[in-house]
């Protein structure tokens, strides 16, 4: 109230006219208008201004780091050539070890079935025989068993649990031998006996009396000895009693099976374990066909006539090799 009276005082103790008064009003109005427009000017600059900071700044956030380059150490000529040869002697010694490794396999087979995988590895962990590679079965009386060392794979042809078993373990380098026949051997003389008897210059592995036909259709013993020689020179002559015995070169017989009718194994040693028939080749043992098929040469007859173009072909091939060196598998 005090304000607006001392307002009035003024207006009234003024000499000044209305329009006058009017006039500096409007003057004072326009500076005001001016100071906001010039106010409002000044903060869009300083938003502006601030903006462009804000926008730099997020730019310089984001620097770009690389990485420097790998510094070479140098090294002299003989150093890198010395390298080299130790690096090429390492390699040799790697490949020799492996070479030595594969060579020491031992080959393990039985007249019955072998155990199975989980009870074979029981049946070697048991016996102490240690430093296995690896395992591989060729057949069901047939396995394959590579060591690390020489030393575990001779303790495990020396061991007796297998040769009670009747495995036959032996190493698979020395599978090379050749076998022979002595005729006229006498009846009454055992294969141990005569194993006792002979000398020969080559190590006489086993010995085996042959069998024959008799009248009666039925296999007997014969006087023919089958020799098996250790390497691959068949000696000429043994020796008995300083008397020296004629040894000829054993020729082997076709083998042919009489379940599938294919050759090199028996029924026994068969993959496939099917009865084919041997006249017409339907899966069953036999039938009353006439008109035969061979299964293998195709020709019109029994699949096990010895005039089969098959047979023929293996015998000619057996009898090319006078004197018959074999890998043992051939046994």
């Amino acid at each position: 109230m005090d304000n607006d009276n001392e307002e009035e005082d003024l207006r009234f103790n003024s000499d000044k006219s209305d329009s006058e008064l009017l006039n500096e009003c409007e003057m004072v109005l326009e500076d005001l208008n001016d100071s906001v427009e010039t106010r409002r000017k000044n903060l869009r600059k300083s938003v502006e201004k601030r903006k462009e900071r804000e926008d730099d700044s997020s730019l310089e956030e984001y620097i770009t780091v690389t990485r420097k380059s790998k510094r070479l150490i140098r090294s002299n000529s003989n150093n890198t050539e010395n390298n080299n040869v130790t690096q090429k002697n390492n390699l040799r010694v790697e490949e020799k070890q492996n070479n030595d490794a594969t060579n020491i396999e031992v080959c393990v087979s039985s007249v019955n079935t072998l155990p199975k995988q989980m009870a074979f590895a029981k049946l070697l962990n048991n016996e102490n025989i240690k430093n296995i590679l690896r395992i591989k079965y060729k057949s069901p009386y047939k396995v394959l068993i590579r060591f690390a060392t020489n030393e575990d794979a001779e303790n495990m042809i020396r061991c007796q649990k297998f040769k009670q078993l009747g495995f036959k373990c032996y190493m698979t380098y020395e599978s090379t031998m050749s076998f022979g026949i002595i005729k006229g051997v006498d009846m009454e003389l055992k294969e141990e006996e005569i194993m006792n008897i002979l000398e020969s210059e080559s190590k006489i592995i086993s010995i085996k009396r042959l069998k024959r036909i008799s009248l009666n259709e039925v296999w007997v013993d014969s006087e023919t000895v089958k020799l098996c020689f250790e390497g691959s020179t068949l000696p000429s002559y043994v020796y008995a009693y300083g008397c020296r015995f004629k040894v000829n070169p054993f020729v082997f017989p076709v083998t042919q099976c009489t379940g599938c009718w294919k050759f090199g194994h028996y029924l026994k040693y068969c993959p496939t374990k099917i009865k084919i028939c041997p006249k017409c080749g339907g899966q069953h043992e036999n039938c009353e066909i006439i008109d035969y098929v061979c299964l293998n040469c195709k020709g019109p007859h029994l699949v096990l006539d010895k005039q089969c173009l098959y047979i023929l072909k293996r015998k000619v091939s057996e009898q090319l090799w006078p004197r018959k060196i074999l890998h043992i598998e051939k046994l």
